[in-house]
C-alpha cells in the first residue's frame, strides 16, 4: 500500500502549500520513499473517498480498510509523522 503524508509548508517562498512525503508498506515493514520536489495547493480528497480519524489524523482511502489495514495504519502513522516531523 501506498501512503502521502500532506503538512503545511514552513518554506517561507510556498506559504499556504503543502509539503509531501511518501511511503509504502512492504512485507518488511513501512519504508519512506523520499519528499516530494514541489510543493503543492491543499490537495482535494475525492468525493467518494472513505474519511476515518486516527490519532487526530484525518485518513482518506478509495477502499474500505479491513480491521487488519487500519490495525496497520495506526502503527505506521506514529512513524510516518515522525518521519515528516524529524522527531
Amino acid at each position: 500500500m501506498h501512503m502521502s503524508v500532506y503538512r503545511a509548508s514552513t518554506s517561507t517562498d510556498a506559504l499556504g502549500m503543502f509539503s509531501r512525503e511518501d511511503f509504502v508498506r512492504t512485507p518488511q515493514g513501512l519504508k519512506r520513499l523520499g519528499k516530494a520536489p514541489v510543493k503543492f495547493l491543499r490537495p482535494e480528497v475525492p468525493a467518494d473517498a472513505k474519511r476515518k480519524v486516527i490519532g487526530n489524523v484525518e485518513v482518506s482511502t478509495m477502499t474500505e480498510m479491513s480491521e487488519e489495514e487500519e490495525r496497520q495504519l495506526r502503527a505506521d502513522l506514529a512513524e510516518m509523522l515522525r518521519g515528516v516531523d524529524g522527531r
